[in-house]
């Protein structure tokens, strides 16, 4: 144990050295924007809608991808996530690049909705040498219907779940380290106790909470810059917010009480580092605190098309064109990206307050932060 806190805390400090001298650490690659769910929080289906085509035809091929990826590798990247939408719309791709990046040396991870999970792909991806897989499960049956927008979200994913685990098992392998990544919003605010006591009976290695990100429309309108408008995931579908209510906050507060390790044992480790230390504004106002963003320094984006982004936010902000250009170091930290980092670091961007993704690669200041409420728990303010 003591160990693995080390190592948390070397990559921590790591990153916060990268971020200061803006050298890329870590990549996470868009292979395609088409998904197959229809989830109430995220929109990137309702963006491709009536696209297909023409979101298909600027999708690298496979032999880019492999050039990409070897670019990264040069760079001193060492962790790709492999992203969508579906990635496993492009399935003989995703389970290539995963393959090079493993040959490379590069830890890989993977979110999926698992919709196209079955068990060829599950052996595949475990041969591959996947590192991490990320399963998004937010609800039973049909509250994880309900937010996924597929009638047979739940039963699909509980298959492909023990599908891993039990290719995993046969193999004799260790990884993929298998986990569930469950979003915390006004839907199943109240259900998360029911959802942990479900999960475990599921072969997992870890479960992550983390809260509902939401961008208003005015925080898009109010973050244009060089006449560039945002274009985040992850806003309302309907017109509905996902956003906590304030009566709900005492129950969820509860639940995570009850997750206590020393209250609470369960046969996998839970992670409440992105969840546990927000208040009320959080969670009802989505408004998150103020720290340094280590994304848009430390983290590439690329899109289908290979285009380099400062992050998920900003995908029409190109720095460059990762298969057109020599090397990454010619699109990394070169004037437009410093210009947008100047925009970001000033406070200038609005959307910056209402992201939930950067804090994923927080900087010393915020996971000191986490480490405090996960060891010394106090509940949320209001």
């Amino acid at each position: 144990m003591a160990l693995n806190y080390l190592k948390m805390w070397q990559h921590v400090f790591k990153r916060e050295m990268n971020s200061k001298r803006l050298r890329p650490a870590n990549s996470i690659i868009f292979i395609t924007y088409r998904c197959t769910s229809r989830c109430i929080t995220c929109n990137i289906w309702q963006r491709t809608q009536g696209k297909k085509t023409e979101l298909k035809e600027m999708e690298l091929a496979l032999p880019r991808w492999t050039q990409v990826i070897e670019n990264l590798h040069r760079a001193g990247v060492g962790t790709v996530e492999v992203f969508g939408g579906d990635a496993l719309l492009r399935k003989d791709v995703t389970i290539a690049m995963i393959q090079k990046c493993t040959d490379l040396g590069m830890d890989t991870f993977f979110a999926t909705n698992a919709l196209r999970l079955d068990d060829e792909t599950a052996q595949q991806l475990v041969a591959a040498g996947l590192g991490r897989i990320y399963f998004s499960l937010d609800g039973i049956a049909e509250i994880q219907n309900r937010i996924r927008g597929v009638k047979q979200s739940y039963t699909t994913m509980q298959a492909a779940i023990e599908n891993v685990y039990r290719t995993r098992s046969n193999s004799g392998c260790q990884k993929p380290l298998i986990g569930i990544i469950t979003t915390v919003s006004r839907t199943n605010a109240e259900e998360i106790n029911a959802i942990i006591a479900h999960l475990e009976g599921f072969p997992l290695d870890f479960l992550e909470l983390q809260i509902v990100g939401e961008v208003a429309p005015q925080s898009i309108q109010s973050s244009v810059i060089e006449g560039i408008a945002p274009t985040p995931l992850f806003t309302a579908t309907s017109d509905h917010s996902n956003l906590l209510r304030e009566e709900q906050l005492p129950v969820l507060n509860a639940a995570l009480k009850s997750m206590r390790p020393k209250k609470r044992q369960l046969n996998f480790n839970i992670n409440l580092y992105h969840i546990e230390p927000y208040t009320a504004e959080t969670f009802c106002k989505g408004i998150f605190p103020q720290f340094p963003c280590h994304w848009c320094t430390t983290v590439v984006t690329l899109t289908p098309s290979g285009d380099v982004v400062p992050c998920p936010n900003y995908t029409d902000f190109i720095l460059g064109n990762i298969d057109q250009e020599e090397s990454l170091d010619a699109i990394w930290g070169n004037e437009k990206h410093r210009r947008f980092l100047k925009q970001q670091k000033s406070g200038a961007l609005r959307i910056c307050r209402q992201c939930s993704m950067r804090h994923s690669y927080p900087g010393v200041r915020e996971k000191f932060r986490h480490t405090f409420y996960h060891y010394l728990y106090t509940p949320f303010r209001r």
